[in-house]
């Protein structure tokens, strides 16, 4: 490791700079060289500090506060009591942390990819519904002008193929009484019965 024989807080930027790069940090470059971060800055970097460096993923700035726990105990600098501790400091030696810190990274991102995965089912159900919702317009506009419902189609199955069939609706009215009642009179009805007794009286005066 670079600066590995000068104490951390003896490094200048580029020495912390070289060192974050070993840890695959190097996308941090101008961040460090603009604000000066020297070793004995480094080793206080907390996460406030680390977020204004413009280090904004927690996965990182959990990463290279540990990676600095490790770098201060193997150059023999006090740990002071507000000073980050990873949970786990059982570690033989700092070289042990690089893959605390690809675990770390794992960790991210299966976070980011179960959030990018939860971000589309909510985009897909989003659309799901809209479409459903204009679906439904033309049948709130029937309920709403009190229309009658188109009717319901009927499948017949023919040699395994379905068939669409509309039933049409069929109004079926009775007849209406007058035309029963203008139907021809019965020869046989009382007033013929009478019209002939009364010929008959005149043709015998």
């Amino acid at each position: 490791m670079d600066g590995q024989n000068d104490s951390v807080l003896s490094w200048d930027s580029n020495k912390v700079h070289n060192w974050l790069s070993s840890l695959g940090f190097s996308e941090y470059e101008s961040q460090i060289k603009e604000q000066g971060i020297s070793g004995d800055i480094l080793v206080h970097l907390d996460h406030s500090a680390l977020k204004d460096l413009g280090v904004h993923s927690v996965g990182h700035r959990v990463a290279i506060m540990k990676a600095v726990y490790f770098l201060k105990i193997q150059h023999n600098v006090p740990v002071e009591h507000r000073d980050y501790t990873p949970p786990s400091a059982a570690y033989d030696s700092a070289m042990n942390d690089v893959n605390g810190i690809l675990d770390l990274q794992k960790i991210e991102n299966a976070f980011q990819e179960r959030g990018m995965y939860f971000h589309y089912q909510v985009q897909r159900l989003s659309s799901e519904l809209t479409k459903l919702r204009e679906e439904l317009i033309p049948i709130w506009k029937m309920v709403k002008e009190k229309q009658p419902l188109p009717e319901p189609e009927r499948n017949i199955s023919v040699n395994g193929s379905n068939l669409s069939v509309q039933v049409p609706s069929i109004n079926v009215r009775p007849a209406a009484y007058s035309e029963c009642s203008s139907a021809p009179p019965s020869p046989h009805s009382p007033r013929d019965v009478n019209n002939n007794r009364n010929n008959r009286y005149y043709d015998h005066d």
